[in-house]
């Protein structure tokens, strides 16, 4: 057997340079396993493995919750989440509505005319066997070519209905929220803290700022204040005769 020459790829440059076993220094993830040149134990091979083990999943947790935090955002501020529950509640009630046209507003119709209101329509050209026809179907089944008014009917009345519908409920919900903003109508909105405070206030009781066009009230100026107002504004009216004489 050959003498072992040092040149395994874990091994340091030095140890391969020199080629002596005594010297053999482990190189793991290309750093020495200690400065003494001497190899780690089992026991701490594992705990270096755990380590790096227990990094990683920290950082996969932390790009997990960033992904979960950036998804959030995106269904709170684009709507998204409030988009589908408006389609599935859409489906629930254009359900609702057809089995009321179907099954409640429909029949009544059909005591009237003696038949379903889908099945009335005109012959424009006979089919094979030539009618009469019982239904529409019969109809369509032999080849027939047809005018189909009662269909046509059907949906007219079903889009008035629905009209109806949505019409008394967007205008009780419009009833709704204006008696809401007439009772929201006496507070205004702080530019500073977006928070609300009456009218009338000129500073706001939350974060102490002045509202825009409120101008801080001068508290030095003295009780005769007015009284030398007018002094200066009789000065004033004094002053203009000699302006107009120069």
């Amino acid at each position: 057997m050959s003498a072992y020459d040092g040149s395994h790829p874990f091994l340091s440059q030095s140890t391969r340079s020199s080629g002596d076993p005594s010297t053999l220094t482990l190189r793991r993830n290309g750093k020495r396993s200690t400065s003494d040149g001497v190899i780690d134990t089992p026991q701490e091979y594992i705990e270096e493995a755990l380590d790096e083990m227990e990094e990683n999943a920290e950082k996969a947790a932390r790009t997990i919750h960033s992904w979960f935090e950036d998804w959030s955002e995106f269904l709170a501020t684009t709507g998204v989440a409030s988009f589908g529950i408006g389609v599935v509640l859409g489906g629930v009630y254009s359900g609702l509505m057809n089995s009321f046209i179907n099954d409640i507003l429909i029949p009544p119709l059909a005591l009237l005319f003696g038949d379903s209101l889908n099945d009335f329509f005109i012959i424009l050209m006979p089919g094979r066997n030539g009618p009469p026809y019982d239904s529409l179907a019969d109809a369509r089944a032999d080849g027939a070519i047809t005018e189909n008014y009662g269909r046509f009917l059907f949906r007219l009345i079903s889009a008035i209905i629905v009209t109806i519908v949505l019409a008394y409920i967007i205008g009780a919900f419009v009833r709704f929220q204006r008696a809401f903003s007439e009772e929201e109508s006496n507070y205004k909105v702080c530019f500073q803290c977006t928070r609300p405070i009456p009218l009338e206030a000129r500073r706001c009781n939350f974060c102490t700022s002045y509202m825009k066009g409120m101008e801080p009230l001068d508290e030095a100026e003295p009780a005769g204040g007015s009284s030398s107002n007018s002094m200066t504004a009789s000065k004033q009216q004094t002053a203009k005769p000699i302006e107009s004489i120069s």
